[in-house]
């Protein structure tokens, strides 16, 4: 079994940090660690494809492993739950700010939420379209923390992030097993031993 060590590497430093009471920005430090370590494990080499290659790369892992298998990630979809409660400023700053109707934007947001939470509940009802909507979620999440266009202060901060990092820890070691060809438990013993 041969897990790139990067990937290893990154998830470890932000365990590491987990331990520790984290401020908001070091949450945001700790996604960006997360996305770049998933980034990791496809060819970025064409960057103005890089939020497909993401949603081929999730789908991917999630089709492999199975939703129900992904418990951050499920708890993560169930949080996005707060957006419906959110100012259209709000969402706009995590989704798009510079979306000319911002009105439209947070009811198209709110919809994927309410359709990704129904697709997790018993029975199993996750497909592929269901993983394109988490990708898009999840592409323009990292996009508002890369860029900075998230300030620390917006309220959903505190609610989303530290369940958005525990997501993406587990898509990293998800994507690594997927890439191995074991299973999410084997993945995770690695990562474990760090």
């Amino acid at each position: 079994m041969s897990i790139q060590p990067v990937l290893i590497r990154r998830v470890s430093r932000v365990r590491d940090r987990m331990e520790s009471t984290d401020p908001g920005d070091a949450i945001l430090d700790d996604v960006i660690v997360l996305w770049r370590a998933f980034e990791a494990t496809f060819d970025r080499s064409r960057s103005d494809e890089q939020n497909e290659m993401a949603a081929v790369a999730l789908g991917e892992t999630i089709r492999y492993h199975g939703i129900q298998k992904l418990p951050a990630t499920r708890a993560l979809i169930d949080r996005l739950k707060h957006l419906e409660n959110a100012s259209i400023g709000q969402v706009a700053e995590w989704f798009g700010s510079d979306a000319d109707d911002k009105a439209a934007l947070k009811g198209r947001i709110t919809s994927h939420v309410a359709e990704l939470r129904q697709a997790i509940l018993p029975p199993p009802r996750w497909n592929d379209r269901d993983s394109r909507k988490l990708s898009d979620l999840l592409y323009r999440c990292r996009c508002a923390i890369i860029h900075s266009g998230l300030e620390t202060n917006n309220s959903l901060v505190d609610i989303v992030l530290p369940s958005l990092r525990l997501a993406m820890i587990e898509i990293v070691i998800g994507r690594a097993a997927q890439l191995e060809s074991i299973s999410l438990d084997e993945a995770t013993k690695v990562f474990d031993r760090g």
